[in-house]
């Protein structure tokens, strides 16, 4: 278990569990005063310091296959996260919703062409480009990849 650093992973618990006790505990004063009651703001979280390293050991654990220690030692939060990659980030937009469950989706620009979004078939786990999709009429033909089942 190379990807683990336990130091880092009790610092994003021990935080995890501050915050949320003291955000727990704004909203019943709140609640019971009918916010008439003024209190301070809850000290900020202090997750997003320690979140590239968390994200570093989310690949490595993913990569090793060890989803279940890493949930036991570094439970899931995102918003923690959002700020070390905001830039980075991009949103994965439904262009169409299929019978069966499927979609197509507009996808950020990739590595393989960055400068062009890509038209997405989802379904279930796998995703295929598509050679063309006509939004309008919904006619959605061969994916460029390929799924095996």
């Amino acid at each position: 278990m190379s990807w683990l650093n336990h130091e880092t992973a009790a610092q994003w618990r021990q935080a995890g569990k501050r915050y949320a006790a003291d955000v727990n505990e704004f909203v019943r004063i709140g609640m019971e005063s009918q916010w008439q009651q003024e209190q301070p703001e809850p000290k900020q979280d202090e997750r997003p310091k320690l979140a590239k390293d968390i994200f570093r050991m989310i690949q490595e654990a993913n990569q090793a296959g060890e989803v279940e220690k890493l949930r036991q030692e570094i439970p899931a939060a995102s918003w923690p996260l959002t700020p070390a990659f905001e830039e980075a980030l991009q949103a994965v937009r439904p262009v169409a919703f299929m019978n069966g469950g499927n979609e197509v989706v507009q996808a950020p620009a990739i590595r393989i062409m960055p400068y062009f979004p890509k038209m997405v078939w989802m379904s279930g786990q796998c995703l295929s480009f598509l050679q063309r999709c006509h939004h309008s009429g919904v006619d959605c033909r061969s994916g460029a990849g390929s799924c095996s089942e």
